[in-house]
């Protein structure tokens, strides 16, 4: 075969090729990259907003978390201070105990007790058959006596204690000479 062409124009032949090859594959080239990023883009978009949402759910949850640690800080210096405000209340209280013993000690001689018992709330029920209404706590007292100077000895040491503001003997407790049943109602004071 005779090559009739000569070698220059055989290279502008071949460059004139690769220019037209490269002119058809450059466009083919970029509308497959752009064909290829318009698929891609819904995906990114649909990516960024759940980021997006993602980040503000992980802020808010951080919110609540910190709200809801406050709120059990909260809960647990309420209880703290609730407990502190019993322990308080509970160490100033009135002991029953305290006074028993006094009244024990002050028995008379000859002077039983039957029946004790110690209401904390004022304008209990103890009293309230008298109209009267102790303004703290009271203490009945129930036994028998066997005589009535005994009985009448251990109601004045009774009023002689310091934390009884009153000591009520009723008349009805005085009427026979010995073994006399009597009732006390005695005020306790704060």
């Amino acid at each position: 075969m005779i090559n009739l062409l000569p070698m220059e124009e055989k290279k502008k032949l071949r460059d004139g090729y690769r220019m037209l090859v490269l002119a058809v594959s450059l466009p083919m080239l970029s509308s497959v990259l752009v064909v290829a990023l318009l698929t891609l883009f819904p995906s990114f978009v649909l990516t960024l907003s759940n980021y997006e949402k993602i980040l503000n759910d992980s802020k808010s949850s951080e919110a609540v978390t910190k709200q809801a640690q406050e709120q059990e800080m909260k809960d647990t210096v309420k209880s703290v201070n609730l407990k502190l405000a019993i322990l308080r209340s509970a160490s100033s209280e009135i002991k029953a105990s305290a006074f028993f013993e006094q009244i024990l000690r002050n028995r008379s001689e000859g002077v039983f007790i039957t029946a004790l018992s110690y209401e904390k709330s004022p304008g209990g029920t103890l009293l309230s058959k008298r109209n009267t209404t102790p303004s703290g706590p009271v203490i009945a007292l129930s036994g028998y006596a066997e005589k009535r100077d005994d009985l009448l000895s251990f109601v004045s040491n009774l009023k002689k204690i310091k934390g009884f503001s009153s000591v009520d003997l009723p008349i009805s407790s005085l009427v026979s000479e010995s073994d006399l049943p009597y009732s006390l109602n005695i005020a306790v004071s704060k």
